[in-house]
């Protein structure tokens, strides 16, 4: 988890964040600032609970200023995997050394194929040397890519194949996908707090809806859901009113007129 971040001076000048309301602007400096976004801009299904709890934006209002802000392109948002993406991240962060190394494993978790695109998309724009690392393929040198000039030595023997030719799977534990050790610690935080039965349900109900059963979605299916607000409670009541309530709706004053 990161403890500092750069964040651009001018966010909040940006042509689709300038006229947004102070809490949405809010809203978007906590996604910039946040330490759950990764080295590409890109924050797993948590991130929600953690704006939700600097901003007190919750439950539907969340989702649909998120919505917004991709319509605007602000963001990426992902409503299936829950992930999210900072767009322009990459007009503002260089990598090398150590990060450089990390960030094709780092692209490999992103879940989400429309998150995935935005992030080659915006790479291809504003750093296109950082493709092939991103994608895992060899650099090319200082020189530029080898040209098939000069002497060239014994060919290489082509790459042993993996077992099976299978791609790597992740270990279910509890019904819940663990591809690494922070995958490990998280599901094991989520069965000391919830037990094995209740993951293992939560874990079904997140599969059934179509998503992945990742550490990240099950926290946020295990997690307390807000009170309904008052316009949530009267839309629930226009839809199935009680017995002898006929409806809900402002009485129609020319309709009484004799």
């Amino acid at each position: 988890m990161a403890e500092s971040r750069l964040v651009p001076t001018n966010l909040l000048q940006w042509g689709p964040v300038r006229d947004l309301l102070p809490d949405a602007k809010l809203l978007v400096f906590s996604i910039w600032a946040n330490p759950l976004v990764g080295s590409l801009g890109v924050a797993p299904a948590g991130i929600l609970e953690w704006v939700s709890g600097c901003t007190n934006i919750t439950g539907n209002a969340l989702e649909d200023a998120l919505r917004e802000f991709t319509r605007r392109g602000i963001v990426v948002w992902d409503e299936a995997t829950l992930e999210l993406y900072a767009c322009g991240w990459f007009r503002f962060h260089k990598f090398g050394g150590r990060i450089r190394g990390g960030l094709h494993r780092e692209f490999r978790k992103i879940q989400s194929e429309k998150i995935r695109k935005a992030v080659l998309s915006e790479i291809e724009r504003d750093q296109p040397d950082l493709l092939p690392v991103v994608l895992g393929e060899p650099e090319p040198g200082p020189g530029g890519p080898p040209t098939g000039d000069g002497p060239k030595g014994p060919p290489s023997p082509p790459p042993a194949p993996s077992a099976g030719g299978a791609k790597k799977r992740p270990k279910v534990v509890a019904g819940v996908e663990v591809w690494d050790a922070e995958d490990e610690a998280a599901v094991a935080e989520l069965l000391l707090a919830h037990g094995e039965e209740v993951l293992v349900a939560a874990a079904a109900r997140v599969v059934a809806s179509g998503k992945k059963s990742l550490p990240s979605i099950i926290r946020r299916e295990l997690a307390p859901r807000p009170a309904p607000t008052y316009w949530a409670q009267v839309e629930a009541l226009k839809r199935a009113p009680p017995p002898g309530l006929t409806h809900l709706s402002k009485p129609n004053h020319k309709e009484s007129r004799p």
